[in-house]
């Protein structure tokens, strides 16, 4: 479950600095941060489960990133608002 929050802060951390290193404009590197913070879709459960995947997994992965997206956002958009 720790896979969860980490692809979260590790991923939108790497897409701030592409944006930074490509100059991107501010309001479009706002909303590719945001955009790669947001956690995993509830439809991922349903697809996990209609599937034959490991619906229980998929679950606890949506709830972690949901728990972590809580906190994490404020965070991210405080980041960006200062540095992007």
């Amino acid at each position: 479950t720790s896979l969860g929050s980490s692809k979260i802060s590790n991923f939108s951390w790497n897409r701030s600095l592409t944006c930074i290193v490509f100059a991107v404009d501010e309001s479009l590197a706002l909303i590719v941060l945001l955009l790669t913070a947001l956690p995993a879709p509830p439809s991922a459960y349903i697809l996990a489960r209609q599937l034959g995947g490991n619906d229980s997994l998929m679950a606890n992965i949506i709830t972690v990133q949901t728990l972590a997206a809580f906190f994490l956002i404020p965070l991210w958009i405080e980041l960006g608002d200062r540095y992007l």
